[in-house]
């Protein structure tokens, strides 16, 4: 009978003594992590970016702390911590894209309200010249189309649309006047 507790006794040291590493989590983390980054949080979310990754080195250091471990090996605390950079970097990734979008938008409104401003100088500098009344009411129909655009959320068909504006009134400025 002791016999066979010794033998049961040394196989499950054995046996935990064997576990191994959490690869998938590893995987996953190091992927979400990555997402985050495609998504533009280094310049975004570069906090919340650097927490993330100080959560998973906090997470490969479990591991490695486990791995010299000879016996009684245990990775649990190591995948709850990667589980845990999975989430947040996910949450970072979602920070990262609002932030970038709202970013479109703020550029997207600037660049129209200047070439709007553009064009109210213009048609007010070219108001009498028949040559440059065509080009001025399609650099209008354009930042129409800009904001039409902009109402959509589309910022980079509303940015297209003001460059094709400020071309028409560039255009009318250098030309109208020779």
């Amino acid at each position: 009978m002791k016999r066979i507790l010794c033998v049961v006794a040394v196989a499950v040291v054995l046996l935990t003594g064997c576990a191994k590493a959490p690869q998938e989590n590893i995987i996953s983390a190091t992927k979400a992590i990555a997402e985050a980054k495609a998504a533009g949080a280094e310049k975004y979310a570069k906090e919340q970016l650097a927490e993330v990754e100080k959560m998973m080195s906090g997470a490969l250091q479990e591991i490695t702390k486990q791995n010299k471990a000879l016996f009684n090996r245990n990775y649990e605390q190591a995948s709850k911590m990667l589980g845990e950079v999975a989430v947040k970097a996910a949450e970072v990734a979602s920070a990262a894209k609002a932030a970038a979008a709202q970013a479109s938008k703020d550029n997207a409104e600037a660049l129209i309200n200047n070439i709007y401003a553009a064009y109210q100088k213009a048609l007010k500098a070219f108001s009498k010249n028949a040559n440059a009344k065509p080009q001025l009411n399609a650099a209008m129909a354009d930042l129409k189309d800009a904001q039409t655009a902009m109402k959509k959320a589309d910022y980079t068909a509303a940015v297209d649309a003001a460059r094709k504006a400020e071309a028409k009134i560039v255009a009318v400025t250098s030309t109208a006047g020779k």
